[in-house]
């Protein structure tokens, strides 16, 4: 008994850093790109505030 629960918790930690490493890559490679939206977006927002107060 205590052999099978020594199997099955080192089963669950490496499932646990198989997974979590990914994770922590793509959300960081995520983040550069969500900034790189952003500033899209905030360029667009000035853009479009430029042509309500400039609006004939």
């Amino acid at each position: 008994m205590r052999r099978y629960l020594s199997f099955f918790l080192s089963f669950v930690i490496v499932l646990s850093l198989v997974f979590s490493v990914p994770s922590a890559t793509y959300a960081a490679t995520n983040t550069a790109e969500s900034n790189s939206i952003s500033s899209y977006l905030d360029d667009l927002g000035s853009l479009m505030q430029f042509i309500k107060d400039n609006y004939a």
